[in-house]
């Protein structure tokens, strides 16, 4: 799907695409909401709403470390081309 999806975007402008990557938006809320507001709408760039909606983001407990050896292999190998594709070192 990953790579359908990059197809498809491939020939549209890159200043009207934005890959967020949740790990980032994790990480640095208030950062990624301001990359996000530029390219929606300069002007919802306004400290109250990037304030407001930074909060919204919440860690979560990572179900991937659980998984026993075999089914990690298995998932990292089906989403291999996908995630090189956007970037990740694996």
């Amino acid at each position: 799907m990953v790579g359908v999806a990059l197809d498809m975007f491939a020939d549209l402008p890159s200043d009207g695409l934005l890959n967020l990557r949740f790990e980032d938006m994790l990480a640095t809320p208030k950062a990624e909401l301001r990359r996000l507001a530029r390219l929606i709408d300069p002007s919802l760039e306004n400290e109250a709403s990037i304030r407001g909606a930074s909060i919204i983001p919440r860690q979560t407990p990572c179900t991937f470390a659980r998984l026993d050896h075999h089914e990690h292999a298995a998932i990292t190998k089906a989403r291999r081309p996908g995630l090189e594709r956007l970037g990740y070192v694996l």
